[in-house]
């Protein structure tokens, strides 16, 4: 299986390099595969917001229910934001928050033929894939398809082995449970997750992926890359007085008297909270500032590392952000 879905990773990789343009027939025929209006490999890729992009990145459902198992999984392969299910986790609620942006993998995975044809047509791109040079994208490809393949087929259970959990605490002493987890991947497979994400957000990685701690951990615990364990959610820290909020409303909304602060904690409650949720630290304010939008964060991504980025730029865009301090 770890083979099949190497060569399922290879095949998308090597499908990311092809110049597509917007199909416009409202259904494909059986040869054809899926060409989206818009790649990483576009000239304009980043004169888009990243919601824009994932809206313009949906699949028509009238082209969705033509389209056979196996372009579908050509589709989710090719999807420019693969790197997402990293940073979501591939836990069902990852995979749930994945679902509702990939509308290939979405509808792949409401076909009775699901993980058949995740196995099969993943050996057949993977077979593809393995023709072509290995660099960092292909090799992304692959181990992501593998993951994938391997949560459907139940695996998660190991890969997510937990062997055991530690007690933290908030600056006023409310217990949080923190979750003690193996490392999953290898050096290069977060170096090459890690510059996936890179090229596809155009952000800064300041320490590499791990899957010892997580957004919240770092945000709200100890803010060190050092943080030894993960926090499911922070909700007991922003519930028993150790932080005050300072803000709630869109991060587009104009604020004519801007009293953030670096450091000061940006909380986004995510499209399927408390699961998707995402905290981040204000790294820098521009001067004269007066929307969120404008402002520098850092913050860890899942199983991926730690960037920094302009607040609106990531994984978790929301509608509406809390600021604490």
């Amino acid at each position: 299986m770890k083979k099949l879905v190497t060569l399922l990773l290879i095949a998308v990789l090597a499908l990311g390099n092809t110049s597509f343009a917007e199909t416009k027939s409202e259904t494909l025929d059986d040869n054809s595969k899926y060409q989206y209006p818009l790649t990483r490999s576009s000239d304009n890729w980043f004169d888009y917001s990243v919601s824009e992009k994932k809206t313009m990145l949906r699949i028509d459902n009238q082209i969705l229910a033509s389209m056979s198992d196996e372009q579908l999984v050509y589709a989710i392969a090719e999807y420019p934001y693969l790197v997402d299910l990293f940073a979501y986790g591939f836990s069902k609620e990852g995979i749930d928050t994945f679902s509702k942006e990939c509308s290939a993998y979405a509808e792949l995975s409401k076909r009775t033929s699901f993980m058949e044809s995740l196995a099969k047509y993943g050996e057949k791109v993977i077979e593809e894939c393995s023709l072509r040079s290995e660099d960092s994208h292909s090799r992304f490809v692959s181990g992501a398809m593998q993951d994938l393949i391997d949560f459907a087929c139940g695996k998660e259970l190991v890969r997510y082995n937990r062997p055991g959990t530690m007690l933290v605490y908030t600056p006023n002493g409310t217990a949080v449970t923190a979750i003690l987890y193996e490392e999953l991947h290898s050096p290069q497979d977060h170096a090459d997750a890690d510059d996936e994400m890179e090229s596809t957000y155009g952000v800064t990685k300041v320490s590499d992926g791990t899957c010892y701690y997580n957004c919240h951990a770092y945000a709200w615990s100890l803010q060190s890359p050092n943080t030894p364990y993960w926090i499911p959610y922070p909700n007991n820290y922003m519930t028993d007085g150790s932080y005050s909020q300072i803000f709630s409303g869109s991060p587009n909304q104009y604020i004519s008297s801007f009293n953030f602060h670096y450091h000061d904690i940006v909380y986004y409650p995510g499209t399927n909270p408390p699961n998707s949720a995402h905290s981040a630290l204000i790294y820098s304010i521009p001067a004269n500032a007066h929307y969120l939008s404008q402002v520098q964060v850092i913050s860890k991504w899942g199983n991926l590392g730690l960037f920094v980025h302009s607040l609106t730029n990531s994984p978790y865009n929301d509608s509406t952000v809390s600021v604490w301090w």
